[in-house]
């Protein structure tokens, strides 16, 4: 049996009463070391019952056992909270009985402590303030790393941007000249640089004046459509500090503590156009904040530096966002700045922009004043705010406001404001959350880190997931919570607990439910639809696992996510009982981070390239987190890539402003072939080495690494089909294009239906799709699906509600290889292929021409066999890494990337230019750029150092499969002219006989019948003469030897009905058009302004006919 420890109560009474003792007895069996919000939550209830000194002391000394106690810290919440609150002293006795204490079952006997409990409380607590601990300290780690990387990188575009509009640098070109912002918000450059694309460059200093981040204002804003993509016209660099760092005008810097220098007056805005108007209106110095959450870090690094200054905050006037949520942000914000920095002998206020008569919808802040009203209004309401800084009333919005008058009169309300530190009316100042780098907008300082939760971040209590980064909070854009006083679920080192209870309220043994499991982000679309949780663990090997489980699969039974966490290596306790409770932990997370999720792989904006199994691009790619794909092979497999953080025009999140971070996500689990195994270089040596001097393995890497230019290039999707006999190289060249991504495995087979195809060339968005053996599909359906994956959007589907559900898209290369060409295939099951349809897939003849099929080049092995069962072994032990280099390169360079490709002189058109001749047709050119685009990637990678030949071999195996292509062809023309020309000609050579009439012979009653008549034909000579015959003369001069000779050299020429041109000549081409190409090549005879001509038929009289002529047989089209 435990021990009781007996604790005499103050007085005897009939009935249990509230007396201080009780209180510090039960304050006693809480540890002080809890998370912020709850000893802030014991504070309230303590005040509620003892609201004067005794209650503090209480509180106080139960406060100063912890670690991290601070004596002013507890002094202010203290005073912050105000007494009569919804938190009651009930709240003291629920957290109290959580870690052991008792009531005595008598009424108004003593209290218990139940000793074994609390123990085991206490240990369970300390295990968890470990843990909580060296999560802490990795944190900072990380924070630190990213902050410093953001400040390298701060300096260097600093120095990139040169020195114009620095105070002691040498005016070169006018900041405010090349900055279209400057010039739009009216100011000049104070302290900002500008790069040469216009963008302004505002310098984010900490307060010993060392550059830290950079403020980027883009040259034009954003349009609505572009801000719907999460393009911002403002953007920090990700992962750099904002927290209490300002950019000062009028001030070098700060001085230093303990300083003799005046600074009477300071003001301090949130933005740097606000700030530069004040400036040049007022001449006083001005700090710039960046935005309402910052005001209050900044005015205490000023207050610090300056301790007798006025420091005026000169606030955004929010008021139609007042209207719409009911809080004025950048009021607020200005307010409880003020209040913070305000004491005796050190003034602070808050000033707004007042206009005269009516405000101008949409206008909040003084650039704006200033713009409208003129710098006049914008000094007198400044200069009157500072003249009186001891008559700071609260703000009062009059109904009506006098006009401000343009001299130095105080206007009628100058609407200033501040609040000393102890106004108990104020709220409780909000406490900031353990640090995490997705809760501070533009990744600022973290926030203060006294108190973390015990228990695995409950919902309403935040905390990034089980045990995740960061505690507290709901996450940007939602609201808190309210807060559970008990979460059954405890995260530690050797799994999730779940801790029920009896009917008395006593806690029972923990119990087991699975391996360690936290959720560290919610995952969302783009529209904010499509919800998720990021889920990290590591599987029975110890490899770390991350899987974006879509939070409908909750909704269900539970079956299928728990049978993918399995199949993934999560040990969880057996039964249906403790899988419902896995559920209910994961639901109940609450993290702050943010991720995007998308089922799409391939490019996003900021240059982050989404794989099954991560991200490869963004500044912090480098160091993030990984995600194992896991499945077979993962001991020999690298599959890991970090969730990016992107930077670039469209980096920020829409909802909370912080650097977009991506993530997979898809309800049925994706196969990632992107897979890699063995070194970079052993490729090199032992597969692209092979392909040096043989075009066509040459120009297969080429297509592998040309799937992700297709985006850069804005290029649509298309493929190319290698053909050849049986054993001659087409697998061998597939194999070797497939090692670029993945295993021998990455290369599919075209034997599929048409909704797996679709999935799968989602699978291989922005990269290339290779495909084998085209004659597995049917050839009825096969340019349909040559279409389809060069359409780039899945077929159209409804949803159960009849609905039109999201179409997916893609863009991507395909590799194909068969016996047979595309029209072939097609033409043996009755099937005529479009033109389109052959340049969407350009067939390139496999035999290279050197009597080895697809090889030119052997490098010393004894046949093209030995070399082929080389470079495929090879490409089976050595493979992605070129892909995955290939990727990181790209994201490096992917602004770039565009004009490098289709700039003024860029690749493609380069390349182009020496592959297609100048008579080629668009169908040509257009094959011709696609062409390029293999031969750009290939050029590119040498370049990048990823293909070991040298430079022009890409290009050169990108022209030889070109020509090869053009000379298989056989025509520069467009291929629809072709194929309408060579259908003509061939009706005519099959049916000249049997379907038309001899015009001289049509009345003859001895002659053959022509039952189904299309026209008739006649006898030209070469001048295109017609010579005229009857049946008698034809017969007398067939049997003498001269005429005969002479009627040798006659012509035939046909008179087509237009009827029969129509519907039978023409068919499956419009009939109009390919009269006007026989009339364009000179094959049509015609009357002027028609396509017809009419002659005089036998039995007929005058009738129109298309008239072809005898040309068209020598026509080589």
């Amino acid at each position: 049996m435990p021990t009781k420890r007996t604790i005499p109560p103050p007085a005897p009474a009939p009935a249990r009463q509230i007396t201080p003792e009780l209180v510090r007895e039960a304050l006693a069996a809480i540890p002080p070391d809890l998370d912020r919000e709850t000893w802030v939550r014991l504070g309230m209830a303590v005040k509620s019952e003892f609201p004067d000194s005794v209650g503090f002391d209480l509180w106080d000394g139960w406060s100063q056992t912890g670690k991290a106690y601070s004596s002013t810290d507890a002094k202010d919440t203290w005073r912050s909270i105000k007494a009569g609150g919804r938190v009651t002293i009930g709240t003291l006795f629920g957290v109290a009985k959580d870690h052991g204490f008792r009531f005595s079952e008598v009424a108004g006997g003593p209290a218990v402590v139940d000793e074994a409990a609390q123990a085991q409380a206490q240990a369970l607590a300390e295990r968890q303030a470990q843990q909580r601990q060296r999560q802490r300290e990795a944190e900072e780690a990380e924070y630190r790393r990213r902050a410093d990387q953001a400040a390298r990188e701060a300096v260097r575009l600093w120095d990139e941007a040169g020195g114009a509009g620095e105070p002691g640098q040498p005016e070169q070109a006018s900041p405010q000249a090349l900055a279209p912002y400057l010039v739009r918000k009216g100011v000049q450059a104070h302290g900002v640089r500008t790069l040469a694309d216009g963008t302004v460059l505002v310098p984010v200093r900490n307060p010993a004046g060392e550059l830290v981040n950079l403020q980027r204002i883009a040259p034009q804003r954003p349009t609505p459509e572009q801000e719907a993509k999460g393009a911002r016209e403002k953007r920090f660099l990700p992962g750099g500090r904002k927290t209490g760092c300002f950019h000062l005008l009028g001030l070098e810097c700060l001085p230093d503590a303990g300083h003799d220098v005046l600074v009477p007056v300071v003001l301090v805005a949130e933005g740097y156009a606000t700030a530069a108007s004040l400036y040049e209106s007022t001449g006083l110095p001005v700090a710039v904040a960046w935005d309402a959450g910052n005001l209050v870090n900044v005015a205490r690094t000023l207050r610090e530096r300056l301790p007798a200054a006025l420091l005026l905050l000169c606030a955004d006037d929010d008021v139609d966002t007042e209207a719409s949520t009911g809080k004025n942000p950048g009021r607020l914000g200005a307010e409880k700045a003020a209040r913070a920095v305000l004491a005796e002998g050190a003034p602070a206020g808050v000033v707004l922009p007042v206009w005269p008569g009516q405000r101008p919808a949409g206008l909040t802040d003084f650039n704006d004043l200033a713009s409208t009203a003129g710098p006049e209004a914008v000094r007198a309401q400044v200069l009157a705010a500072v003249a009186a800084p001891s008559l700071l009333p609260k703000v009062r919005r009059a109904a009506g406001q006098a006009a401000t008058s343009a001299s130095t009169d105080t206007p009628n309300d100058t609407r200033t404001s501040a609040s000393p530190a102890n106004d108990d009316t104020a709220p409780p100042s909000p406490q900031a959350a353990p640090w995490d780098d997705e809760d501070t907008p533009d990744d600022g300082e973290p926030p203060p880190t006294r108190r973390k939760p015990q228990k695995a971040a409950p919902a309403g209590a935040g905390g990034a997931g089980a045990g995740g980064a960061g505690a507290g909070g709901a996450g940007a854009g939602g609201a808190r919570p309210k807060r559970q006083p008990h979460d059954p679920f405890t995260l530690l080192e050797d799994g999730v607990y779940f801790t029920a209870r009896d009917g008395d309220g006593n806690e029972k043994p923990p119990r087991w439910l699975c391996a360690p499991l936290r959720v560290t982000a919610r995952t969302r679309a783009d529209d904010s639809n499509g919800w998720g949780c990021l889920l990290e663990f590591n599987d029975l090997d110890g490899n770390p696992k991350v899987w974006a489980m879509p939070s409908s699969l909750l909704s269900g039974e539970g079956a299928e996510w728990a049978a993918r966490l399995r199949d993934m290596g999560l040990q969880m306790a057996p039964g249906t009982g403790a899988r419902n409770l896995v559920a209910q932990y994961i639901d109940t997370r609450n993290p702050r981070q943010r991720v995007t999720c998308t089922d799409r792989v391939g490019w996003h904006p900021g240059g982050v390239f989404v794989l099954p199994s991560g991200c490869i691009g963004g500044p912090a790619s480098a160091d993030a987190c990984t995600a194992g794909a896991g499945g077979e092979d993962a001991a020999d497999d690298t599959d890991t890539a970090p969730i990016a953080t992107t930077d670039t025009d469209t980096d920020t999140d829409p909802d909370t402003g912080t650097p977009r971070r991506y993530v997979f996500q898809s309800e049925a689990g994706m196969e990632d072939t992107f897979r890699q195994h063995g070194e970079l270089a052993d490729w090199q040596t032992r597969v692209a080495a092979l392909a040096e001097g043989n075009s066509r393995l040459a120009f297969a890497i080429g297509c592998a690494l040309a799937g992700p230019l297709l985006r850069a290039a804005s290029l649509e999707s298309g493929g190319f089909h290698f053909r050849g006999d049986s054993s001659k190289g087409k697998t061998t060249a597939l194999k070797v294009a497939a090692s670029v991504w993945g295993r021998p495995a990455y290369m599919q087979r075209w034997r599929t239906t048409d909704n797996a195809l679709e999935a799968t060339a989602v699978q291989h968005c922005d990269g290339t799709l290779i495909l084998d053996e085209i004659g597995q599909v049917d050839g009825k359906v096969v340019g349909d699906c040559a279409y389809l994956l060069a359409n780039e959007q899945e077929k159209g589907r409804n949803t159960r509600n009849g609905l039109n559900r999201k179409r997916r898209t893609w863009r991507l290369l395909f590799l194909s290889s068969g016996e047979k060409s595309l029209a072939d295939h097609m033409a043996e099951s009755g099937k005529r292929v479009m033109a389109g349809q052959e340049v969407r897939m350009v067939d390139i003849p496999l035999d290279a021409g050197a009597g080895m099929g697809g090889l030119e080049v052997l490098h010393g092995h004894d046949g093209p066999g030995a070399l082929a069962d080389a470079v495929t072994r090879a490409a089976a032990r050595h493979y992605g890494t070129a892909g995955r280099t290939w990727l990181e390169w790209l994201a490096a360079r992917h602004e770039a990337l565009p004009g490098r490709l289709i700039g003024d002189g860029g690749m493609l058109e380069r390349f182009k230019g020496q592959m297609v001749p100048e008579a080629a047709s668009e169908q040509v050119r257009r094959v011709g750029t696609r062409f390029a685009l293999v031969a750009a990637a290939g050029e590119l990678a040498t370049e990048a150092g990823i293909l070991p030949w040298p430079a022009g071999h890409a290009a050169s195996a990108a022209r030889s499969c070109f020509n090869a292509w053009l000379a298989a062809r056989g025509h520069l023309d467009n291929g629809e002219d072709a194929a309408m020309l060579r259908q003509v000609r061939a009706y005519l050579e099959k049916n000249g006989d049997a379907l038309f009439t001899w015009t001289h012979r049509a009345m003859d009653d001895h002659r053959g019948n022509t039952p189904l008549r299309n026209g008739f034909k006649r006898m030209v000579n070469t001048e295109g003469e017609p010579l005229k015959f009857d049946a008698a003369v034809e017969y007398l001069e067939s049997k003498t030897g001269p005429e005969w000779r002479d009627r040798t050299d006659a012509l035939v020429e046909y008179l087509v009905l237009p009827e029969a041109f129509k519907r039978d000549m023409c068919k499956g081409f419009d009939s109009k058009a390919v009269a006007e190409l026989l009339r364009a090549r000179g094959h049509l005879r015609h009357e002027k302004d028609r396509l017809t001509i009419k002659h005089r038929l036998p039995g007929m009289d005058k009738a129109p006919v298309f008239h072809i002529r005898p040309s068209i047989f020598s026509d080589e089209l």
